[in-house]
């Protein structure tokens, strides 16, 4: 699915001449592994010309930052999601200690979009589990606020891939910047 939308995409993307392509997702990652995040980089870029950075990238330098070696994987979505998120952290060389997933074909029920009731969700889930970082998969997360509070709470670095691709763009701004 993932190859067969990218030709319309790039060919649009291709005609603003960009420097730089944020693909804000880990889709490829999770769907087909670094192989497919990889071959969907390389696509943009032969199309574009441009610098490409994937949210499994950013994931990646922000776990390489970190070094945690216990992940908590928590995922708004099906089990199926939150077993291939597993999986692409464990491709990049980490380890999803814990893996549970929330909503619709999830472990959990859903868990409302207002951010203390995430956070407490979130926290209360992972009750005595023992994790040195937790990725929360879903831009759900992001849009909610949530993760600033919940690593309050846990006490733990609290990720998010597009919240990864935020934090280097902020840094690159910020050396650009004069």
């Amino acid at each position: 699915m993932i190859r067969e939308a990218l030709p319309p995409l790039l060919e649009k993307v291709s005609a603003w001449h960009p420097d730089l392509v944020l693909l804000a997702t880990t889709a490829p990652g999770r769907i087909g592994g670094l192989g497919l995040d990889h071959e969907v980089a390389r696509s943009i870029d032969r199309a574009t010309g441009a610098e490409v950075l994937t949210g499994t990238d950013a994931l990646v330098m922000a776990l390489d930052v970190l070094g945690p070696t216990q992940i908590a994987v928590f995922v708004h979505s099906s089990r199926v999601r939150a077993a291939q998120t597993a999986s692409l952290v464990t491709e990049t060389g980490y380890h999803a200690a814990w893996v549970r997933s929330v909503g619709i074909g999830g472990d959990e029920p859903a868990l409302s979009v207002e951010p203390e009731a995430m956070t407490d969700g979130i926290a209360m889930a992972m009750n005595g589990v023992n994790v040195d970082c937790v990725l929360l998969e879903s831009t759900d997360w992001i849009a909610s606020g949530s993760t600033t509070s919940l690593g309050a709470v846990l006490g733990l670095p609290v990720l998010t891939t597009v919240g990864c691709l935020m934090d280097l763009m902020d840094a690159w701004v910020e050396l650009a910047s004069p």
